[in-house]
């Protein structure tokens, strides 16, 4: 086979030799050679540039990693072809799903949704489906994380977010300065280790964005796929080499004056649109013991992130213990929406009265809502005593800091 470069060469002697350079021949004769070299070397850059381009489009699709930009501002539930449920899982075909997340498969498990804490942005999972068995942990598949933000129309997408096989996420992760979001990287199940190798802050408009792995992590959940109930409480997350935090660490790790003394006998949270609020129940250490009865208690309300909220205290709202009184003092504190209840037992002549007193986050103030009582005869429990309740056209505007069980309700 004759060498393409000579076969070039030897098509242009054979040129030059059938064509005599004299006159106006010469002249049209350099005019040829000249046409057909230009010609020639056209068709090889046409031919090169169109393998380039080729080559381009399949390293775009290679590194083409996250969904397209034409995803957002739609509603998850339109892109969908149909839906079924098999094996107590829900599973969804989209064609269109698969071409945006460059899926092989067309079929997704639909993994939920998880609200962001004090936002209305919520983020909802789905990886693909290789087979219809429920076991195993999801990380075996990619999951393609939707973040949808709440408007007029509900919930549409406002940014996604890839979680490659093989790692694990964590949404509701609190950072400093009231930022939170996800973080992303690999559980060890055996050491109750979160390795983390990507933090993404979520803005109140659902917008993720991207923050260095020397941020501070006030608190990393669990990641969803190993939640149990019998978690032993040792869970740990940090950055690999870096030092291991658990739970809350950095409040924990700075006991405010207000807490010294005293240990943390229950805990709720209150999640609000611009702030995450805690409320915490406080014994005394010396009463520390299996079983005991909690009277004499201090309640504090602190920010668990955001910004601008007075931490509020008060330790005139469990009641007094009463010697002769075998009531529990205070049961439990619960949170919804911006309000919460302390609940709570104590003796009132020959009476178990049990009290619910609910109070509501107005703003950076906490007010009184609603105040209640229920009654058992300590003597005769099956007789029917009314319960009583008090509301602010009774007591008017009390704040927390200034409620007291003993004068601010006129019984």
């Amino acid at each position: 086979m004759i060498p393409q470069n000579k076969m070039i060469q030897s098509n242009l002697n054979t040129i030059k030799m059938a064509q005599k350079p004299h006159g106006i021949r010469r002249w049209q004769t350099n005019l040829h050679y000249n046409v057909f070299v230009i010609l020639f070397f056209i068709a090889i850059s046409t031919a090169y540039s169109c393998t380039d381009k080729k080559v381009e489009g399949a390293m775009i699709a290679e590194q083409k990693q996250e969904p397209n930009f034409s995803l957002i501002g739609r509603k998850l539930e339109e892109l969908y072809d149909s839906k079924y449920s098999s094996s107590g899982m829900d599973f969804l075909v989209s064609k269109n799903l698969a071409k945006q997340t460059n899926s092989k498969s067309d079929v997704f498990v639909d993994l939920g949704g998880q609200l962001l804490e004090g936002t209305d942005v919520r983020i909802i999972t789905l990886r693909t489906a290789d087979s219809k068995k429920a076991s195993g942990v999801d990380n075996k598949q990619n999951r393609y994380l939707f973040v949808e933000k709440k408007g007029a129309k509900g919930f549409v997408i406002s940014d996604t977010l890839n979680v490659k096989k093989g790692q694990d996420y964590s949404v509701n992760t609190f950072f400093e300065n009231g930022r939170k979001g996800i973080a992303v990287g690999n559980f060890n199940e055996a050491e109750e280790f979160f390795e983390i190798t990507a933090l993404y802050e979520i803005s109140n408009e659902g917008k993720k964005k991207k923050l260095d792995l020397n941020t501070t992590v006030l608190d990393c959940p669990v990641p969803l796929d190993y939640i149990r109930e019998d978690d032993s409480g040792n869970y740990q997350f940090g950055v690999k080499n870096q030092s291991a935090h658990s739970r809350f660490w950095k409040e924990n790790s700075s006991e405010s004056p207000a807490q010294t003394g005293f240990y943390v006998l229950d805990e709720a949270t209150i999640a609000l649109k611009d702030k995450t609020l805690k409320v915490t129940v406080l014994e005394k250490n010396a009463k520390k013991v299996e079983n005991a009865q909690h009277f004499d208690l201090r309640i504090e309300v602190s920010e668990k992130s955001g910004k601008g909220f007075a931490p509020k205290s008060n330790a005139a709202i469990v009641q007094s213990l009463d010697g002769s009184c075998s009531a529990d003092g205070f049961t439990d504190v619960v949170s919804k929406d911006n309000y919460f209840t302390i609940e709570q037992t104590f003796c009132k002549d020959a009476l178990y009265v049990s009290s619910y007193t609910t109070f509501k986050v107005v703003g950076n103030d906490i007010l009184l809502h609603k105040y209640s009582e229920s009654y058992t005869d300590r003597n005769n429990p099956d007789k029917e005593i009314k319960d009583k309740i008090w509301t602010n056209k009774e007591f008017g505007q009390i704040k927390f800091e200034n409620f007291n069980y003993k004068t601010s309700i006129k019984r």
